[in-house]
């Protein structure tokens, strides 16, 4: 026999157990009362404690099966359960079957009919109770039935023919009765069975179906973001072309105008100019190396500091317009991985934080750098309250947001779990001190 249907036996058999204990004492009190007047008190008790205790041992194996065996899969286990319930349920049927004889002597003959009524409902009741194990229910009936036969046998009562035919037809309906029972039991355990094992095939198809099509969606989109870096690298090398010509004319005319003493106003604006063909490099220079596609190379080395020079030009309008304020971190560390991916999970975490204190009086963004160990962590805090315990379940989950329709995609924090974890690094939420802090754990130079 199989676990599944072994699981599926011991759970019909416990299923009621509550109320097969509970009627079987308290029918075993009830004849106690009635045979008080009749039976030796010592006899009596030691009938009765033996009917109690051995249902106590049979709610016991219920209840364990519960607790310690429901979920098992081991065989071995489960079947010593199953010998352990066998034995315990034919003692309790032994210890009714006892009622008959110790009335052999005792009880009289008015009282055969009140103890064939008790021993026979009893046997139909205990044996319908255990019919998931049929050779069980058997012998459950055969033990209480057998002993009455030899009551009767023994006291030789006018009715001894006429209770012998009843009890001869009792066992013959009762073992009809459990052997449909068993198998229309057994029929729908193999067909629930069956359905279960159909439902976990087609979970199971239909898991590996999403896990395809999440494949090719990553497929896609890392092609995607390939061809879009590409472009990016072109983009920025086509930019970058005019502006080393733009800046080599800038310097000319500098010279020119300084040498023909031009006013301080027009220097000026001509170091305004400057600036801004600076500024211009800079974005350039930060969008080829966030777009740099190095998933197949080597991990690299570089200090800490070259992700936050690399992604702070790309978020100078973004600071600008909401007057946020950035606090650099004082140190810097060596760490190895991928530049591009790291600049890319920092610039989602900023930019996370900028948008989050867009309705903030305190509009400041500390960036903090520290050696942990093995890691180096470089942390964004942004001041305001805890993130709900169950957005920050949902937080890392792709396209999960909590901006609205149109500021956000929900993409940043899934693909900075996925680049980072590819790095062989984390990213970590913690809350301290009125401060949401978001740390990129990253693997420090050894």
């Amino acid at each position: 026999m199989n676990d599944s249907l072994l699981h599926y036996q011991l759970r019909s058999i416990f299923l009621n157990k509550w109320t097969v204990v509970v009627t079987s004492v308290l029918c075993a009190c009830v004849l106690a009362i009635i045979l008080k007047d009749y039976i030796p008190a010592e006899l009596l008790g030691i009938w009765l404690v033996a009917v109690i205790v051995t249902n106590i041992g049979r709610l016991y194996l219920g209840i364990s099966y519960r607790r310690n065996i429901l979920k098992s899969k081991d065989a071995t286990k489960l079947n010593k359960h199953l010998v352990k319930y066998r034995v315990t349920t034919l003692l309790c049927a032994l210890s009714w079957g006892l009622v008959s004889i110790i009335t052999m002597k005792h009880a009289p003959d008015e009282l055969d009919g009140i103890i064939v009524a008790f021993v026979l409902s009893m046997a139909a009741g205990g044996s319908i109770s255990n019919v998931a194990d049929k050779l069980t229910a058997i012998a459950f009936a055969l033990l209480l039935i057998v002993p009455f036969m030899v009551r009767t046998l023994y006291i030789g009562s006018d009715h001894c023919l006429m209770f012998f035919l009843a009890q001869f037809v009792f066992l013959g309906v009762l073992g009809t009765v459990i052997n449909r029972f068993n198998s229309g039991l057994l029929k729908n355990a193999k067909l629930s069975m069956e359905k279960k094992k159909f439902l976990e095939e087609l979970e199971e198809k239909f898991a590996l179906q999403q896990e395809l099509k999440e494949e090719k969606l990553k497929s896609f989109n890392s092609s995607k973001f390939a061809s879009i870096g590409e472009m990016a690298a072109g983009i920025g090398h086509e930019i970058n072309n005019p502006l080393t010509i733009v800046m080599g004319h800038h310097w000319k005319l500098q010279k020119k105008l300084e040498s023909a003493n031009a006013s301080s106003e027009v220097l000026e604006e001509l170091e305004s100019a400057k600036l801004a063909t600076v500024r211009i490099g800079n974005i350039v220079k930060s969008m080829r190396q966030l777009s740099r596609v190095n998933m197949h190379e080597d991990f690299e080395s570089f200090d800490t500091d070259k992700i936050v020079e690399t992604v702070m030009p790309l978020l100078f309008k973004s600071l600008q317009e909401k007057d946020t304020e950035v606090v650099l971190p004082i140190s810097s560390f060596s760490v190895e991985g991928h530049l591009s991916q790291y600049a890319q999970i920092f610039y989602n975490i900023m930019d996370n934080a900028i948008a989050a204190l867009e309705f903030s009086e305190e509009k400041t963004v500390r960036i903090e750098c520290h050696e942990h160990g093995d890691y180096v962590e470089l942390s964004v805090a942004n001041c305001g309250e805890e993130i709900e315990k169950n957005v920050q379940d949902r937080m890392f989950h792709p396209f999960f947001t909590t901006r609205e329709i149109g500021k956000g995609t929900g993409l940043g924090l899934s693909l900075a779990k996925k680049m980072i974890e590819q790095n062989c690094g984390e990213v970590i939420y913690t809350h301290e001190q009125g401060w949401n802090i978001f740390t990129m754990r990253m693997l420090k130079v050894q």
